[in-house]
C-alpha cells in the first residue's frame, strides 16, 4: 500500500512536469491529492495493526493537513486536508474548520490577504441490488477572499461549510 502510493505519486509528480494542457494538470493533481490520501489512510491502519491506540482523540487525529505541489506556478500554495475518519460530512467539515483555521491564520501572517476556494471530495457508495458501486463526487465553493481582520470561523461557516452541505 505504502510504497506503491510513493511509487505512484512519484509517477504523478513526472507527470505533472511534462503536462501541457490546463485540463491535464488539474487532472493530475486531483489523482495526487487522492493518492497522499490514500498514503495518510494505510499509515494510520498500520499504526492501529500495530496497537498504537490514542489517548485523547482530537480534530487533528481525525483530519489531516497536507501541503500539495500546485501543477500550477500562479498559485502561491494548495493545501489538502484529508478525512481520517468520519462517516458524516458535516462533522468532517466541523474538523475541517479547527485545521483550516490554523493554517489560513500562518498564512496571513506572511500576506494581508489570501484568496480561498474549497473542493470537498466524497466517496459516495451505491448499492443496487447485490451490486456494490462506489462513486467520487466532487464539489467546489466560489473564491472568496480572506483579510487579516476577517473572522476565519465565520467565513469558513459562510462560505465552505453551508454550501456544501446544501449540494
Amino acid at each position: 500500500g505504502i510504497i506503491k502510493c510513493d511509487k505512484a505519486r512519484r509517477r504523478i509528480q513526472d507527470s505533472m512536469r511534462r503536462s501541457l494542457s490546463i485540463g491535464e494538470r488539474q487532472h493530475l493533481e486531483a489523482c495526487l491529492r487522492n493518492i497522499k490520501s490514500m498514503r495518510k489512510h494505510f499509515k494510520l491502519e498500520q499504526k492501529r495493526g500495530q496497537g498504537i491506540a490514542l489517548n485523547k482523540e482530537t480534530a487533528k487525529h481525525r483530519v489531516h493537513w497536507d501541503d500539495s505541489i500546485s501543477a500550477f506556478s500562479n498559485r502561491i500554495r494548495t493545501g489538502v486536508i484529508t478525512n481520517l475518519k468520519h462517516k458524516d460530512p458535516s462533522r468532517f467539515l466541523v474538523d475541517c474548520k479547527v485545521i483550516f483555521k490554523r493554517q489560513v491564520f500562518n498564512a496571513l501572517k506572511k500576506d494581508e490577504a489570501v484568496k480561498v476556494n474549497a473542493i470537498f471530495c466524497g466517496e459516495f457508495v451505491i448499492t443496487q441490488g447485490e451490486k456494490t458501486l462506489n462513486e467520487y463526487k466532487y464539489f467546489t465553493t466560489s473564491n472568496a477572499a480572506i483579510y487579516r481582520g476577517t473572522d476565519i470561523e465565520e467565513w469558513f461557516e459562510e462560505k465552505v461549510s453551508k454550501p456544501l452541505m446544501k449540494k
